[in-house]
């Protein structure tokens, strides 16, 4: 999964945010402010990641267990590829039928 091109980074005044340029902003106008933990999740979103190498890299920034953390990772994903931000959708769909079979 990986933040849409376009999507930029950027802090100003201890407020973090991505914003949507370029094609980017065809499909996402706006801007989305982030917290500390939600804008390093974004800075490793930058490059093609997995939930899980972003989840271990936050575990070993924050007191946070990697249960905690792989949660927080989804989430987010969830919510920027909702407003078009990232590319998550693979990701998501994957968890989404592994927890249908197991509530069968």
């Amino acid at each position: 999964m990986k933040l849409k091109e376009g999507m930029m980074l950027h802090t100003v005044n201890g407020e973090h945010m991505a914003i949507a340029t370029g094609k980017a902003a065809q499909a996402f106008h706006g801007l989305v402010r982030n917290n500390e933990t939600a804008d390093f999740i974004c800075q490793k979103l930058l490059k093609e990641t997995t939930p899980e190498e972003i989840a271990k890299a936050l575990c070993e920034e924050y007191d946070v267990t990697p249960e905690k953390a792989l949660a927080d990772v989804k989430a987010l994903a969830a919510k920027l590829d909702a407003r078009r931000a990232a590319d998550a959708k693979k990701v998501l769909a994957k968890d989404a039928a592994i927890e249908e079979k197991l509530r069968q």
